[in-house]
Parts: C-alpha cells; sequence; structure tokens
C-alpha cells in the first residue's frame, strides 16, 4: 500500500500482471477542508495506456463517504483486451458543484495483461462500406405481340355496337322534337362529351387516380345539367296533356 498527496504523482512506476489486485481508496472534500466528506456525482479511475486507450472504473462510495476501487486483475484483465504496457491513472471528479471537473493523474502502472483471443465477430453483426458487386437484374422478356390484324380485327369488333346505333339512327331519323330549347341541354350534352373525353384522356394519358378527380366534377356538372332538362321534358308534357 502507498499514499499519494494531493495532486501529486507517485515516483515509482507500479507493477501488476493478472494475478495481482489493485485497490484506489480516496475522499473528497471541501475546499476550505471544513466540513463532512463529499460525494460527487461522478468520481472514475481511468487507466490511460501509452497508445491512447483507456479503461474506465466507477468509484463506489463506502461506509463514511470514502471511495474504493477494486480492480481483480485475474478477471478484469478482459477489460483491458489484453493490451500491456504502461498505464497513467487517473482520478476524475464531476459534479454540479465543481466549476472545473478535476483530472488527477496520480501513478503509473505497468501492467502485465494475457493476450485475450479475438472475437470473431459474426458475419450478419458486421458494417461493411466497401462497395458491392453491381446487381444486374435480368428483366423478363416481354410476350410476342399479336399481328396487327388481329389489333384492328377488335378494334373494329370494339366499335361495331357504335356503328350499328349510327346506321339504326339514319333509317329511323333523328327526333329532336321533344328535346327542350335551353342552355341546360346545351349544357348536358357538353358534359356528355366531356365524359367521353375524359375517358379518351385517360386510355392516353391519365392514371386512374386523376381521372378519378376531374370525373366527379364533370360528373356532378352534368348530373345537375341533366336533372334541368328531364325536368323541362316532364313540365313540357305536363302542358301537352292539359
Amino acid at each position: 500500500f502507498f499514499s499519494v498527496s494531493q495532486f501529486s504523482k507517485y515516483g515509482k512506476v507500479l507493477q501488476a500482471d493478472n494475478t495481482k489486485r489493485i485497490y484506489i481508496s480516496f475522499s473528497v472534500k471541501p475546499k476550505n477542508g471544513m466540513g463532512s466528506l463529499m460525494q460527487p456525482h461522478q468520481a472514475f479511475i481511468l487507466f490511460k495506456h501509452s497508445t491512447g486507450a483507456e479503461v474506465f472504473y466507477t468509484a463506489d462510495v463506502q461506509t463514511g463517504g470514502k471511495y474504493l476501487v477494486d480492480i481483480n486483475l485475474a478477471k478484469a484483465h478482459k477489460d483491458f483486451e489484453g493490451l500491456s504496457g504502461k498505464y497513467t491513472a487517473h482520478l476524475i471528479i464531476g459534479d454540479a458543484r465543481i466549476r472545473t471537473p478535476m483530472d488527477w493523474p496520480f501513478a503509473d502502472f505497468t501492467l502485465t495483461i494475457p493476450t485475450v483471443a479475438k472475437m470473431v465477430e459474426p458475419k450478419s453483426h458486421r458494417v461493411e462500406y466497401d462497395p458491392k458487386p453491381e446487381i444486374k437484374h435480368l428483366f423478363r422478356q416481354p410476350e410476342k405481340r399479336p399481328p396487327t390484324v388481329v389489333s384492328d380485327a377488335f378494334t373494329l369488333i370494339c366499335l361495331a355496337p357504335l356503328l350499328l346505333l349510327l346506321v339504326l339512327w339514319f333509317r329511323i331519323g333523328f327526333n329532336f322534337g321533344n328535346m327542350p330549347a335551353s342552355a341546360w341541354t346545351l349544357l348536358f350534352h357538353l358534359g356528355l362529351a366531356a365524359l367521353f373525353a375524359l375517358y379518351f384522356v385517360f386510355w392516353l394519358q391519365l392514371n386512374m387516380f386523376e381521372t378519378l378527380k376531374y370525373l366527379a366534377g364533370i360528373a356532378a356538372f352534368t348530373y345537375l345539367a341533366g336533372n334541368r332538362v328531364l325536368r323541362a321534358i316532364a313540365e313540357k308534357r305536363k302542358h301537352k296533356t292539359e
């Protein structure tokens, strides 16, 4: 056992290996030296190697207010990760009542630490920043498209009902007699035309959400105009029956 005066450093280099035990005891007093012992919020012992490696130990307060650090190198040598050599022991004190934290190097140690087998980190836990091999995606080849004749034939089949409707209209004749002569009639047909135009634009470039947004406005407008037209037709028939 040896003691060190306040803020001085022990003159000899202490030797220790994994068969030894290191006891460090100290107490913290007020600056004026009066009153009971202080218990700072932070009290550490730091072993700093000449290479810069650091090992910290927390000091435990004992009965009476003194602090003790008990380092059993037989068990604690793993904390030093097998790094032997010269260490400087520092006492570090910090507290809200202390304006400047204290860092006091009070002794030098030469520690002989057994080599620690390096743990192999699982590959799943490693963080690697090296570039990875480029991933080249192979997309499925598009299926062979049908001949143009087949596509044109199905287009004509889809348009056949509309062509049949136009032919029948020309044979039967158009009857505009019951159509009310008002602005609502024109607006209703403009709304219908806008709906068909919207479907065509949707087929060319719009997506479903954009189409639904425009459809909500056009459909509401067409509904109101159609309601006015039907009301006008009903009133016209009512006057004829009277």
